[in-house]
């Protein structure tokens, strides 16, 4: 498979998060839901509905799941379950957060993605980071520490 090309970058932050694409040189934030951010919060209904974002926060909702990444559970609830037995990890849900953030661009399919994440964070939250784009259906995933991705976008202003 050939280089796809990145003309999206993902801020997957602990609280909230952003979607920005390139448009005539400039960086543009994407609107979700009136909002230029998305809670990063996730809920599962009995029925195993996700919710994302603003409608995730009334409900029980997960939160804060990014300061487990890189492990195989969620530290404040180690036996979280979906109805059908399928674990809740943390990595499961950035990729419903990555995924709310995508379904956001509806006049084409990408692919690929630049996503951003704490320069303190370790390999292991790296690589956690990775494949939880990669279940949100991302083939091609560029990770960028933090201050790496504000030097670049101060640097094309």
């Amino acid at each position: 498979m050939g280089r796809l090309k990145i003309e999206y970058g993902i801020d997957l932050g602990t609280t909230n998060s952003a979607i920005t694409r390139m448009e005539n040189g400039v960086s543009t934030i994407l609107e979700i839901d009136r909002s230029k951010t998305v809670p990063s919060a996730v809920a599962y209904d009995r029925k195993d509905n996700v919710r994302v974002g603003i409608t995730a926060l009334p409900l029980d909702s997960y939160i804060e799941f990014k300061r487990d990444m890189g492990r195989k559970k969620l530290k404040d609830y180690p036996d979280a379950k979906r109805q059908d037995g399928t674990p809740i990890t943390p990595e499961t849900l950035s990729s419903e957060v990555l995924k709310k953030l995508s379904e956001r661009v509806n006049d084409e399919v990408f692919k690929a993605v630049a996503v951003t994440v704490p320069a303190m964070f370790e390999i292991g939250q790296v690589e956690a980071t990775r494949r939880a784009a990669k279940l949100a259906g991302f083939e091609q995933v560029e990770i960028l520490m933090e201050p790496v991705a504000a030097a670049a976008s101060f640097a094309m202003n």
